[in-house]
């Protein structure tokens, strides 16, 4: 009781804007979740063409902390790379501070490694970026 007591004053008092962050971080979560669509893909501060945006591949992000791609993706990839689908990682996302995780998975649950972009939102688009791409989504509009 005491220790809880501590830690929320803590985080509470010693930390400045500590509510407004998690605040943001949970309008973040609920931001991010749902199917996206690529519509632009840079690379080097250039436009690139991406098979993504032509075939409008999909990527969700579910509550349960799943990274889903397009099942066409993962075929592609599967085929390219001669493995299985019981071979194929499972991958979960999290935001770590203003940074967006994708992590994968064995099928057994080994960690297999991890992937970050700096993320945000403008208007309805989400903006991934790390120091090679600049990717931009819209969410599919549930029918």
């Amino acid at each position: 009781m005491i220790f809880s007591l501590i830690y929320s004053f803590c985080f509470l008092v010693l930390i400045p804007n500590f509510r407004e962050k998690i605040d943001a971080y949970f309008q973040d979560e609920d931001k991010l979740m749902g199917v996206w669509i690529m519509v632009k893909s840079e690379k080097d501060g250039n436009i690139r063409d991406d098979e993504s945006i032509d075939q409008k591949y999909t990527y969700a992000f579910k509550k349960n902390g799943d990274y889903i791609l397009d099942f066409r993706i993962v075929r592609k990839q599967l085929q390219e790379s001669d493995m299985s689908i019981m071979d194929y990682p499972k991958i979960k996302w999290s935001i770590i501070e203003d940074s967006l995780e994708l992590r994968a998975f064995s099928s057994n649950g080994n960690y297999l490694g991890s992937t970050s972009y700096q993320f945000h939102f403008n208007g309805d688009t989400l903006v991934l970026e790390n120091s090679i791409l600049k990717e931009s989504f819209l969410k599919r509009k549930e029918k």
